[in-house]
C-alpha cells in the first residue's frame, strides 16, 4: 500500500510518538468501516491509516522509512483488514461496544391496502382489516422457553454475552472481546424451547384491526397506525401499520386538484330556451337550472356537492360541464322545422313569431313540448 505515512496521518515528520498515536486514534475512529458505513472507501482508508501507524509507531521501521522512503519488513497482516482491526480494538475497546445481553429487535412495519368509493370519500369510512402479524408467544410470554421453565445464564460468558480472546500480533498480545459463540451474545440460552413458538419468541397470528378512513382521502393517501405492526422481541418496540388507500373509479365523475367534475348533455332547443335538468350527484339527484342561451362547454358550479379536500375540511363544489348535443340524423319533418328556424335568423321568416301556423309555428310548439 505504502505512500507517505506522515501525510496519511497528517503529522509533521518530526512528530512525537504521542502525536502519532493521537493522529491515529482520531483517523481510525473516523474511517473505521464499522462506524463509517456511508463511505465505500472507508476500509481502504482505514488500512492505510493502520499501516502508517504500524510503521511510524515502531522506532526501527520509522527510521528506515525516513531514510529510504519504504519499509522492507512490513508485517504481512497489514494488508488484511482483520489485522488492522485489532489495532483499533486495542485503542478503543471495540468489543465493549458490542451488544451484551439479549438483543433488542424492533418489530417490522406492515402494510394493508384499502379501497373506498367516492361516497366514502365524502363521509369517511370504517374498515375491519384482517392480516397476519407476529405477536409475542402467549405460552412463553416472549421468552422462548417452554412453559414452566425459563432461559438459563450462559455458562461460557457468565451472562455478559461476550467472551475475551487473546491474540498475538506484531505489536504483542491484544485483549479482544467478542460475542459469545454459545449464546450468540444473548447472555442466556433456552434449554427447553417453547412447544408453541419453538423458541422463536413470537408466533404468526391472524388479527383484526379497526381502521378509520377519514373524509377527503385520494389515491396515494397512506394512513398510519403506530404500534399495529409486528411485536418487537426482547423489549423491542412494535412496528407500525401503513394503509395505502385507493379510490374506486366512478364513471360519472372526474376528480382533479380543484374538486369534482361531471358532464351533462342538453339538446339545442333546451340550451337555447333554457331548461331544468335532473342530474345524478354523489348523494342522489339534484336539479340544475340552465338559463336561456347557454353555450356548449359552459361550466356550472354547484356548491357543496363535491368532495372534501385531501386532509379533510369543508366539502368542495361539483362543476357541471354542459355539452349541447347535435342530432346525427333528422327526419324530413325535423329538417323542415330547422330550415324554417334558420330562415328566421337570416331575416326571412315565413311566419310571424306569434303565428301558430306553418312550419315555424310547428317548430315553436315542438320546442314547448
Amino acid at each position: 500500500m505504502a505512500g507517505d505515512y506522515y501525510e496519511i496521518l497528517g503529522v509533521a515528520r518530526d512528530a512525537s510518538p504521542d502525536e502519532i498515536k493521537s493522529a491515529f486514534r482520531n483517523l481510525a475512529r473516523k474511517f473505521h468501516p464499522d462506524v463509517n458505513t456511508d463511505d465505500p472507501d472507508a476500509e481502504e482508508k482505514f488500512k492505510s491509516i493502520g499501516e502508517a501507524y504500524a510503521v511510524l509507531s515502531d522506532p526501527n521501521k520509522r527510521r528506515e522509512f525516513d531514510q529510504f522512503g519504504r519499509v522492507s519488513d512490513l508485517p504481512p497482516d497489514m494488508g488484511d483488514f482483520g489485522g488492522i482491526g485489532e489495532i483499533f480494538e486495542m485503542f478503543f475497546g471495540a468489543g465493549s461496544a458490542r451488544r451484551r445481553g439479549p438483543q433488542v429487535i424492533h418489530g417490522n412495519d406492515l402494510q394493508v391496502d384499502v379501497t373506498v368509493d367516492l361516497a366514502e370519500v365524502v363521509t369517511g369510512a370504517k374498515r375491519t382489516l384482517s392480516f397476519d402479524r407476529h405477536e409475542l408467544c402467549a405460552d412463553c410470554k416472549g421468552s422462548g422457553a417452554k412453559a414452566g421453565t425459563s432461559p438459563k445464564t450462559c455458562p461460557d460468558c457468565g451472562g455478559s454475552g461476550v467472551v475475551v480472546q487473546l491474540t498475538n500480533t506484531f505489536m504483542g498480545q491484544i485483549r479482544r472481546t467478542m460475542p459469545c459463540p454459545k449464546c450468540g451474545g444473548e447472555g442466556q440460552f433456552v434449554e427447553i424451547p417453547c412447544d408453541k413458538c419453538s423458541g422463536a419468541k413470537v408466533t404468526l397470528n391472524r388479527v383484526k384491526v379497526e381502521a378509520n378512513i377519514p373524509p377527503g382521502v385520494d389515491n396515494g393517501t397512506v394512513l398510519h397506525m403506530p404500534g399495529q405492526g409486528d411485536d418487537g422481541i426482547n423489549g423491542g418496540r412494535p412496528g407500525d401499520l401503513y394503509i395505502p388507500v385507493s379510490v374506486k373509479a366512478d364513471p360519472r365523475f372526474v376528480r382533479d386538484k380543484h374538486g369534482l367534475i361531471t358532464h351533462a348533455a342538453i339538446s339545442y332547443p333546451k340550451a337555447a330556451m333554457g331548461s331544468t335538468l335532473s342530474l345524478e350527484g354523489i348523494d342522489g339527484t339534484f336539479q340544475l337550472v340552465v338559463p336561456p342561451g347557454t353555450q356548449s362547454g359552459h361550466e356550472f358550479r354547484v356548491r357543496g356537492q363535491g368532495v372534501p379536500p385531501v386532509g379533510g375540511g369543508e366539502r368542495g363544489d361539483l362543476r357541471v360541464r354542459l355539452n349541447v348535443t347535435v342530432p346525427r340524423e333528422l327526419s324530413e319533418y325535423q329538417k323542415q322545422l330547422l330550415d324554417s328556424l334558420e330562415k328566421t335568423f337570416d331575416g326571412d321568416a315565413p311566419q310571424q313569431a306569434g303565428d301558430d301556423k306553418g312550419f315555424f309555428g310547428d317548430f315553436l310548439k315542438s320546442v314547448k313540448k
